[in-house]
Parts: C-alpha cells; sequence; structure tokens
C-alpha cells in the first residue's frame, strides 16, 4: 500500500472516530446497556468500597448519600490528554481507563468524573500493563493465554484496588471484571486481602456475525444488523457498546460477515474499496482487544478478480489470494486481521470439490496463500451428504483423515454435534480423534432451533454440557471438550494454539440486542464459557441477572418452582432468583416439549414450528411398536468415538438416556433407569414431558408477573409488560408444539395418522388466537416419470442454480411441494434414482422441466447454514 493510500485510511478512521465523539455527546442511547448497567451503588457498599483510602486521595469528595467517596484513577502509561475523547481510545489500555472512569462516575461518584492522578500510590483504582506501563498494548498473536490473564489486587484498607496484566489487553478484561464485581456489590471485593487471578482456558474465543452487508441477518431474530456497512466509514454510537459488550464477557475476535459468502453484499468483502471503508470500525474493535475475520466467497477470485477459476492449486489464484491478505493486513490497524473464515462445499457456497479438490488440499492451500501476514484459515467442518447417507457418518469420514496433514495455521471449525445445533445432540466424534489438528468447537448463541427469541432457552446450560464431555482422546480419561479446545491435549506443542471456541451472533439492532432480553445470558454466558469452559453455569446465570437487573436487596420470596431448594440458589430467593430460576430451567423445559429423548430436527422448514410427520423417516423415525434413529451400531457413527464413549454409545444398556434416541431405535415399552424418569417407558415419558414441558413454560409467565412490578428492567432494553407479553407467547407456543408432538407419537403408536394441527401464532403481542386456515389445496397429480420407482422420492429444496441441497430422503414430492405451498418460501425439484435432475416445483405449483432454473430465484426453503 503506498503512503497516499495509508494517508487516506488515517483520515478516514480520524473522521469516523470524529463522528463517533459527537454522537455520544447525545442523550442515553435508546438501547439497553445489557450487563454493563451502570446505576449508583448502595451507599454502605460504596463507604465499604473507599472505606479507609489513602489520605491524599481525599482532596476530590463527591457525596454520595451520607458518605464521602474519594474516586481517584491512575491508569499507568496513559496520557491523560488521550481520555479527553473518552469514546474514541486507540488502544486496549485506553479502553480499559475511559471504562473505568466512566462507569465509576455512575456507580460510585454520582455522575462526576473521577480525578486522574499521576501517582499510583495515591489513586483508589490503578490500571497497570506489567510492571511500569510499558508491556505490549494488545494480547500475543499467535494467541498465547497467559498473555490475557489478569489480577486484581488489594493488600489492605489503606491501599487502592489495582489491575494488573501482561498487556493492555489483560488489563482492560481486568478492569470489565473488577466493574462487574462492584456494579453486582459482590461481597468478594470487599475481603481484604483482595487477589483475583484469572487466565483464560482457550485461545481463540470468536463471535461470528452471519450479518449480510444489506443489513439482513441469516438465523437472526433481533431485527436487522446493528452494522450499516454500506455506511461505513461513518462509525455509529452503538458501534462502541457492541465492542464494549463482547470484551466485557472476554471475546477477542470477530467474524464480520455470513458464511454464505457469496450473496447479499457479502461477495464485495475482498475489495479494496469495502476493506478500506471497514478500517476504522476494525480500529474501533481492536482497541477493545477484538480482532477481525472476514468469511470470503470461495469463488471470489472470479467474482471480483476477473480470473476464470478459483481453483486452490492453480497459481494465480494462490496469487490473488495472498495479495488479499496482504490488503488486509496493510489497510487495517496493525496486528488486526487475524485470518479467513471459509465455509466451502455446501449448501450452494462453492469450494474446492469443484476443481477436484479436497476439503484438506483447500484448507492448506488458503492457509500457504495467507500465513505470510499470520493470519489462520479457519474451515467448517459441515457438510451435507450424498442422499441415502448419516449425516453424523458423513462428516467424521469426510475430515477424519486431517490428522497430521494440516498446515500450523489451519483451523478446523465444527460444530458442537453432528447435526446442526440441535436441542440435545452427543458432541461431535471428530473432537475425540484428532489430536494433531486445531479445533474451534461452534455454538449458536442465536436460538435458530429453540425458539427463535420467542421462547426462553438458556444455552449455557447446554453448552457446558458438551465442555465437560470425556472424548476419550488417545483413549485416554479426562480428555474433556473443554481440553481438547484449549489446545493443550495437540499432540505438537511447540506449534501455535490456534484453538478455542465460537458462537453465532444472537445480537441485531432491536433495542434488547437479542429480541428477547433473556436471550442476552445467552451472549454473556458464551463469553463466560469460552473463558472458563468448566465454569458453574448457576454462578454464571446469577451473575448475569444481578449484572443486568441490579443486585437484589429485596426480601425474599415465598418458594415457586424457580425458587425451589432444588435448584442452586446462591442469591437470597428475591426475584432475581426467581430470573435466574426461569433461565436455569429454560433449556430442559424447551427440551421437553420438543425433542425428548435425544431426536433430532422435529421443526418444520422454518425451524420453528413442530413438523414430526415431515420430519419422521430421517430423523425421528416412529413406527407404531418403535423410535429412534440406529446410528449406534447399523448406521455406525457410535464406532466413531473412543473406548468408554463408543462403548456407552454403541450399547443401548448404557447409552446415556438424553441421546438414547439418537444412537438406538427401541420399543415404546424400553424402560428409562435414570433417576429423572422415574422408571417410566419411553412412550410414557415422552407423552408425560412434553405436557410437564409446556406447564413450566406457562409457569415462567405466573412466575415473571409476581416480581415485575419490583424488577428494574431498564438495562434489557425492554418494558417488564414486554417481557410478560413474551413469555405469555412462548407459553402459548410451547403448548402446541407439545400438542402437537404427543399428537404425532400416539398416532404412529396406534397406528393412526397423524391428527391435524393448526400452526402457533407466530406472535409477540398477545391476541385471541385466530380461527384455523383452511387447509392448502391438493398439489396437482404429478406426472409418471421413467426412472422413480415408486411414489416416493429423493426430494431436495434449493436457492441457487448448482444445486443447493436443502435436505434428502424417501420423503414424496408432493409432501415437499405442499411444505412450499404453505410457506411460499421454497423451491423444490426431485431426482430420478440415477441423480438426474427431471423436474422443479416452485412455491406456486409451477411444473418446471430440467433445463428450467427459474425456480432456484426464490428463498431457500431450509438452510442448515
Amino acid at each position: 500500500m503506498g503512503t497516499s493510500s495509508r494517508w487516506m485510511v488515517a483520515v478516514l478512521v480520524a473522521a469516523a472516530v470524529a463522528a463517533l465523539t459527537t454522537a455520544q455527546t447525545a442523550p442515553t442511547p435508546p438501547w439497553g446497556t445489557l450487563w454493563l448497567r451502570s446505576r449508583p451503588v448502595s451507599a454502605g457498599f460504596a463507604a465499604s468500597v473507599v472505606k479507609s483510602v489513602v489520605p491524599s486521595a481525599r482532596a476530590s469528595v463527591v457525596h454520595h448519600g451520607d458518605y464521602g467517596v474519594p474516586v481517584t484513577v491512575c491508569c499507568v502509561g496513559v496520557n491523560s490528554s488521550s481520555l479527553s475523547s473518552p469514546e474514541s481510545p486507540g488502544t486496549p489500555l485506553e479502553s480499559a481507563c475511559t471504562e473505568l472512569v466512566d462507569r465509576l462516575a455512575d456507580m460510585l461518584n454520582n455522575g462526576a468524573r473521577p480525578t486522574i492522578l499521576h501517582d499510583p500510590t495515591k489513586a483508589l483504582f490503578v490500571l497497570r500493563v506489567g510492571g511500569d506501563g510499558g508491556a505490549p498494548a494488545y494480547s500475543a498473536w499467535p494467541p498465547v493465554p497467559s498473555s490475557e490473564g489478569y489480577t486484581i489486587t488489594r493488600s489492605d484498607a489503606s491501599a487502592g484496588f489495582e489491575v494488573s496484566g501482561p498487556s493492555g489487553t489483560a488489563v482492560l478484561y481486568g478492569t470489565f471484571h473488577l466493574l462487574e464485581l462492584i456494579a453486582r456489590e459482590d461481597p468478594s471485593v470487599l475481603s481484604l486481602p483482595l487477589n483475583v487471578q484469572s487466565t483464560p482456558s482457550t485461545p481463540l474465543r470468536i463471535w461470528d456475525l452471519w450479518d449480510n452487508r444489506d443489513r439482513s441477518v441469516e438465523r437472526g431474530y433481533a431485527g436487522k444488523s446493528v452494522f450499516n456497512y454500506t455506511g461505513l466509514p461513518t462509525l455509529l454510537p452503538r458501534y462502541r457498546d457492541y465492542a464494549r459488550l463482547l470484551a466485557s464477557v472476554g471475546i477477542n475476535g470477530v467474524v464480520w460477515d455470513n458464511v454464505n459468502a457469496c450473496a447479499n453484499l457479502n461477495q464485495y468483502m475482498v475489495t479494496q474499496e469495502v476493506v478500506t471503508s471497514m478500517a476504522p470500525l476494525v480500529h474501533l474493535f481492536m482497541a477493545w482487544g477484538i480482532r477481525s475475520y472476514i468469511t470470503p466467497c470461495y469463488s471470489s477470485p472470479i467474482k471480483v478478480g476477473g480470473l476464470n477459476t478459483a481453483d486452490p492449486f492453480d497459481p494465480s489464484v494462490t496469487k490473488w489470494w495472498t495479495d488479499a491478505a496482504s490488503m488486509y493486513d496493510a489497510t487495517w490497524t496493525p496486528g488486526a486481521f487475524a485470518g479467513f473464515l471459509v465455509k466451502a462445499d455446501c449448501e450452494g457456497e462453492p469450494g474446492p470439490s469443484t476443481y477436484g479438490r479436497t476439503e484438506l488440499q483447500g484448507a492448506n492451500a488458503m492457509a500457504d496463500a495467507i500465513a505470510h501476514v499470520g493470519a489462520i484459515a479457519i474451515w467448517r467442518a459441515f457438510a451435507h451428504p450424498p442422499r441415502g447417507e448419516d449425516q453424523a457418518v458423513y462428516q467424521f469420514d469426510l475430515f477424519k483423515d486431517w490428522n497430521g496433514n494440516t498446515r500450523d495455521n489451519v483451523v478446523l471449525q465444527c460444530k458442537n454435534g453432528p447435526e446442526d445445533f440441535q436441542v440435545r445432540e452427543p458432541v461431535h466424534s471428530l473432537f475425540g480423534h484428532l489430536d494433531q489438528v486445531n479445533m474451534i468447537v461452534e455454538f449458536e448463541a442465536t436460538q435458530e432451533y429453540l425458539g427463535q427469541a420467542r421462547h426462553v432457552a438458556h444455552l449455557p446450560s447446554q453448552w457446558s454440557t458438551y465442555f465437560s464431555f470425556d472424548t476419550y482422546l488417545r483413549n485416554t480419561s479426562n480428555t474433556t471438550l473443554a481440553e481438547v479446545v484449549s489446545g493443550r491435549l495437540k499432540r505438537n506443542q511447540t506449534s501455535p494454539r490456534f484453538s478455542g471456541t465460537a458462537a453465532v451472533s444472537n445480537f441485531g439492532d432491536d433495542p434488547s440486542w437479542t429480541g428477547h432480553p433473556f436471550s442476552a445470558a445467552n451472549s454473556y454466558g458464551y463469553g463466560r464459557l469460552a473463558w472458563a469452559p468448566l465454569a458453574s453455569v448457576e454462578t454464571i446465570t446469577h451473575e448475569w441477572v444481578d449484572a443486568t437487573f441490579g443486585p437484589d436487596h429485596s426480601t425474599p420470596l415465598a418458594a415457586t418452582a424457580s425458587t425451589a431448594p432444588s435448584r442452586a440458589d446462591p442469591g437470597n430467593g428475591g426475584p432475581n432468583a426467581v430470573i435466574a430460576g426461569i433461565l436455569l430451567q429454560s433449556w430442559e423445559a424447551y427440551e421437553n416439549y420438543t425433542a425428548s429423548l435425544g431426536w433430532t430436527f422435529a421443526c418444520n422448514m422454518n425451524h420453528y414450528e413442530m413438523d414430526p410427520v415431515t420430519r419422521n423417516t430421517i430423523f425421528i423415525n416412529a413406527t407404531r411398536t418403535t423410535i429412534g434413529i440406529n446410528r449406534g451400531t447399523e448406521l455406525g457413527y457410535g464406532g466413531t468415538y473412543n473406548s468408554e464413549a463408543g462403548a456407552r454409545f454403541t450399547d443401548v444398556a448404557q447409552c446415556p438416556e438424553e441421546n438414547l434416541l439418537f444412537f438406538h431405535s427401541v420399543p415404546y415399552t424400553h424402560q428409562l433407569k435414570g433417576p429423572k424418569y422415574g422408571g417410566l417407558t419411553v412412550l410414557e415419558w415422552i407423552l408425560q414431558s412434553h405436557q410437564s414441558g409446556a406447564d413450566t413454560a406457562a409457569a415462567f409467565l405466573s412466575e415473571w408477573v409476581a416480581i415485575q412490578n419490583v424488577t428494574d428492567t431498564n438495562a434489557t432494553g425492554t418494558t417488564a409488560d414486554g417481557i410478560a407479553a413474551l413469555l405469555r407467547n412462548g407459553a402459548k407456543d410451547a403448548q402446541q408444539f407439545a400438542d402437537t408432538i404427543v399428537g404425532f407419537i400416539q398416532s404412529a403408536a396406534n397406528g393412526t395418522g397423524p391428527p391435524p394441527v393448526p400452526p402457533p401464532s407466530p406472535a409477540p403481542p398477545p391476541s385471541p388466537p385466530p380461527p384455523p386456515s383452511p387447509p392448502p389445496p391438493p398439489p396437482p397429480s404429478l406426472p409418471t416419470i421413467p426412472g422413480f420407482d415408486g411414489p416416493k422420492r429423493n426430494t431436495f429444496c434449493s436457492t441457487s442454480q448448482g444445486g443447493n441441497r436443502m435436505f434428502t430422503g424417501n420423503l414424496d414430492v408432493e409432501a415437499c411441494a405442499s411444505g412450499c405451498h404453505t410457506n411460499a418460501t421454497c423451491a423444490c425439484f426431485d431426482t430420478d434414482t440415477s441423480g438426474t435432475v427431471c423436474r422443479w416445483v416452485d412455491s406456486k405449483y409451477a411444473l418446471k422441466n430440467s433445463g428450467d432454473h427459474s425456480a432456484y430465484t426464490k428463498a431457500p426453503a431450509e438452510s442448515h447454514t
């Protein structure tokens, strides 16, 4: 990049920062602060924090209630003049100092800005990088968790609080921790001597945006994208709050665009114009310790590069990617560009297989092309199989040979389970197999399959079970998923540890950020578990509640379902304990009213309403006498696990009963042994649990109504009545889901057809249920075509030329077309036994011949992403 180009980028950054600074002088923004709530703490707690301080610090006393509260700050190594524009810090240490000054003013200083001192021995709060402030501004790259670890100390009542660490990023994380302790009025912060030490377990903790440059969000349920990409380089005030929220829970990377990267303007993410426009945004996030990744369209060399191929073995293609990486590295803040996340050969996205290359060859070629700037190639291990094959087995076979064959800067990003973010899955067996590959586990903070921000579903409870799963890597116990993604179990410990976690974002421009205020606990919980995967979910949950709603000083309430002694409750039984109780029950409740005992994909094409009839053949397999899929032995997936894990999954007598129907087909009379099942049979448990799950969802509403008038919801961006409306509609739909599943199972077991069940209302605000809609008209009679072996055919749904296959199986095309007609969102075609496309059916039942691709112009019926 030439001098003039660098000058132009500097001008853009400065202009964007100026715009952000000006905008930040506006009144309180109309979106919630979430867990970064900064209200005055109680006078008693404030007095305890500063009850005995360095005498010279008493010069700046601002009265808070009846207590004189001197608040002084010293940020060693930070020029106080750089804080004159606190909305636009340049480094993580400056960000930490700004955050400390701003929030202490609100919490301890009655809104007055604390006094900045230059002598750390005289200040109540001290931030220090290294021994003298001369350590690195940013955490290490390649990532080293110790470079992000911090210490919070206070030796005695006459000394101040000090946050220290080996990098500015480390001090930033420690500052957020200290501020949260104060905001929650955590008594531990008053314990002397105070010595809190924390270091992340995982090197990479990434937030994956499925945001598109046109501001649509794939699988987003909280409005449009927060980011107006086409409006860059102008920075909007909310961008800074977005970075603060991520940094506050230790997230150190962001992927800026959707993994479906070849549409919705995303294909231009690799052009100089877009890269330059993003420079101020990338700089802003880097100042909060967050590095940047891009998901490029794999065919970018063709789409925007002017080449006629994207073959990874073509030298011109290699050069194109090398030049692209150099462009990011030269244009953005030094060290900010971390690499590419690649989705290839899946759901219509192009990939190396187009050119006869394997996924491994494609990943290594990409890694080689970008290694010169220190970047990594993260390859998603998600792919659909050819028809007739099981997805779990197919994915394992596709990637099992990567061990020992990848470049050091290749990372395999694998979903937590082999299906697709279902309410319950076994941990993907690849995590127990690839001990020479950098591995990232991918979660969804967005609730694609768990209620889409219309239901409460506390996902940290789910993620915790995955992290604690023992993979028996190298047939050794205590090799949990948490240890695998820490990188500590890699055979070659001399190579960089590019391992960790990723979560698909649930943020949008809704005032609540997440659509449902309780879904913000998933965002917070992801960051906390990414930092410490085996931490207590109960503790994390209560801390989110206190940070969001404020510390609970109320009188304990009478016991309800959410405050029963059986649930971990470090709180005092007041309103906060009720909220935490709702959250801690919610994942299992959602599982109970949608998919008990481990079956997957009971939902319809929009991944919300239940449609077990359509899903039955491939995912549930409910017959008159049995239910479940025999993946344990017949399909062979159980055998892809190591030693004891494999033995448990393949043996129906040992199989964890929460995964029973994923691995085994069993009679309805099969008796469950676990204590939670009370000796019920499979059929009895399915029928009972679905109703009890719906009853639990209904109880959430009554429990919230009992506390909503004494609960401050301001930080959530939603009113108490708004939360009640969400819970009311969630409960109504939960009952509908339960009724649908119970009716289907009863019909299957009785040998009758499933009863018609009207769909749930789509709706937030509550309203009387509409009259049942008339059934869709039957599809037209389809002509007989040579090559089909009966009325049931392999059916696919698609959205773009090239065969973007959404699902396969022995499903008749009429049923698929009927679903299309109902939802008006898909285009379908079916194939003959040789796999030749012979007919297209669009959502209006218009029959197309094999050369007519116009049906592909419609939105997809189903994309698992």
